[in-house]
This record gives structure tokens, sequence and C-alpha cells, in this order.
């Protein structure tokens, strides 16, 4: 299957080209390619200039309907490409996941259009159309109606639902669209780059901090995160924020011994592993600096501290505010609704949170 990127969109409430918004150091439109290239035959750019395409070195494909819109682009495509059906998704995506794309794209039998929707809203630039609905939108397009949309009573679709989305990450964010110069503010605090820490090894790894009051479930949060992370292939390491200090071994034992004499590091060497006590004031990125290979690094609380964050809300525990003024703050889990700007998951909705921060931080698992 052929994917395609409508780029011919003015940005007039943006003030500038579309194709050149970069979100957290990195090109959206070259990020969208290089996404969808892992998982479609051919990827080409629909309508604008040619420049865009001229500058990433892929085909552009002029509009079929210039002036006509995204509908316009769609057409242009589906007479382009070389399938049955082709991907179709706007070029101001920052947040873009092939994964999903693929998922819309195995989805296809017997159906003219594959399309998500979301708090009851089609999401129609980031779908899947068939050959079969050239007819409709050439209709369409003849009585003026440019509306994206103005073909889909024709032609037979499937709707993909939120919780289907939603295993792919947040569709607030999945979807997030930038139109103005506020949208691309938002976009680059989701994105970052976020703080990453360097490894004994010498090698660096994105940290993650778990927040919140007491008893709202970040123990029980961080640990689910690691067995999901487990499951796909990525090594994690955890480190605690022991407020009120914490007992190395128990009393009486060999090392405990040591420690209590007054030794300045305490370490204990086991079939398969070790254990390790110094004596000062350390950090995060201290306690980090100690540790071994790891892709991820889960911290339970810092919450002073510059790291990517998501904090755990109770509706039933007092003095468990969202952190809505930090920058750093990714996601909140929030075990009832609650209605934020910051996207929001639900307590048990730990595989789409794990899809989320990969996104964000940019993971990538060191060992296949």
């Amino acid at each position: 299957m052929d994917g395609y990127i409508l780029v011919g969109g003015k940005g007039s409430r943006l003030g500038k080209d579309k194709t050149g918004l970069v979100v957290g150091g990195l090109d959206v439109l070259e990020r969208m390619h290089a996404a969808m290239a892992r998982h479609f035959d051919r990827v080409c750019l629909v309508g604008g200039n040619g420049e865009a395409a001229s500058r990433l070195g892929l085909e552009w494909v002029r509009d079929a309907s210039p002036g006509w819109g995204p509908l316009g682009g769609i057409q242009a495509g589906l007479e382009h490409c070389r399938g049955s059906h082709a991907f179709f998704a706007a070029c101001d995506l920052p947040f873009f996941d092939g994964n999903f794309a693929a998922y819309l794209a195995g989805q296809v039998n017997g159906y003219d259009a594959v399309v998500p929707t979301y708090r009851g809203f089609f999401e129609p630039m980031y779908a899947v159309y068939g050959r079969s609905c050239l007819p409709a939108i050439a209709s369409a397009l003849a009585r003026g109606d440019r509306r994206v949309t103005a073909f889909f009573p024709h032609v037979k679709g499937k709707l993909v639902p939120e919780e289907v989305i939603r295993e792919f990450g947040h569709p607030q964010v999945l979807f997030f669209n930038i139109n103005t110069v506020d949208d691309l503010i938002t976009a680059n605090r989701l994105a970052g780059p976020h703080p990453r820490a360097r490894l004994a090894g010498g090698d660096e790894a994105p940290v993650l901090s778990v927040v919140g009051s007491s008893n709202t479930g970040k123990t029980r949060l961080v640990s689910l995160l690691v067995k999901e992370y487990g499951h796909r292939g990525y090594r994690v390491a955890t480190v605690k924020h022991a407020a009120g200090g914490f007992q190395f071994d128990r009393p009486g034992s060999d090392t405990h011994q040591h420690l209590t004499s007054g030794a300045v590091a305490v370490a204990a060497v086991g079939p398969g592993s070790l254990g390790l006590v110094e004596r000062g004031e350390f950090g995060l990125a201290t306690a980090i600096a100690r540790m071994g290979q790891a892709d991820l690094v889960i911290a339970e609380g810092f919450k002073r501290e510059d790291w990517a964050k998501v904090e755990v809300l109770r509706q039933d525990v007092p003095g468990s505010p969202v952190l809505t003024g930090d920058p750093r703050l990714i996601a909140v889990v929030a075990d009832e609704p609650v209605a934020l700007t910051i996207p929001v998951f639900g307590s048990g909705e730990i595989a789409s949170l794990a899809s989320h921060v990969e996104m964000l931080l940019g993971l990538k698992p060191g060992r296949e």
C-alpha cells in the first residue's frame, strides 16, 4: 500500500508553511516520512508546489483539483496510487505513529475507507481510502462540497473506535495537529526534548519520574510499566526516592556492620546481583550514573527535579494536585475521568501510557 502526506495547506492561521515545522528539535515532515516508510511501499507528497518533495527526495503528486483543499489531495493520491487503497495523513502531525497507520491499513478488507473516530468526530486526515471512493469524491467536488467527509455517506466505511486507538497512545496526542502558534508551543512542550541521564558506561538513557501524593498508587504504576516495557524488549532500571531514609540490610548482618562502622560505601556481590550503598547527598542523576545498561530509567518521586513526569492522581486522596504548571509533565494517570489539557490515562491503560511515553521520550530497545 502507498502512503500520502498532504502538504497543500497554506498555514494561514499559523503564519508560515507547515512543511517546515520543527517540533522537539525534529522536522515534522521528515519524521512522518520516516515513520511511514517503515510500513508503506511508497511515500509521496500531495499538493503544494513540490518544494518539500524536492527537499526530501520524494515523489510529488499535483492536486487533481487545485484549491479544493484536502479532498482534492485525496482524489489526486487515489488516482496516483498503485493498489486498491492508500493511506493519507496531513503534514502537521508531530506525534504521528507509523504503527497505528499500519494497523489502519490492515483493516481494509471489504471496506472503501477505514477512519478513526475520537469523541464522536471523524479523524479523516489520518485514514485509509480506496480507489472505489473516487466516484463519490468526484461527485462531491462537482457539487462544490469541499468537506473531507462529504463523500462518506456514499461509501462503505469502517470506523475505528477510541478504545482501539488508545492501544497505540492517547488520541489527543496521536491526532494533535498544528494550526496556530499556541498549538506549536504546546507540541514543543510535550515533545521536549526531555533531559536524559548518563549511565555508568557513558551511554545516556531517557528518564521518567512517576510523581504524586502518598497513597495514590505510584509504586503500582512503576511496577506495571516495568512489566509492560519488559514485554516490549526494553531494559528498565528504577530509582525510588526514599524521603524518610532506608535500611540497606538487616541489623547484625555483615554489610550492616560495615556500614554502621563508618564505611563511606558498602557493596554486596552475590550470584547475579550487586547491591551498593554510598554515604552522601545524591540526586537522581547521581544514582543513575552508578547503573549499568538500561533503555529507560523510571523513578518514583523526584517531582522537583527536571525530568519528564507522569503524575498519579486519585480523587479520594487529599492534597493530590495536578502539576499543571510543570513543563515536564507529559501525562496524568487518574482513577476517575478528569478534564485537563494534558493527556489523561485511566489507571488500567498501561499499554496506552507506555506507548505515549515511548513516543515522547524516543525510546529504543537495546536488545531484540
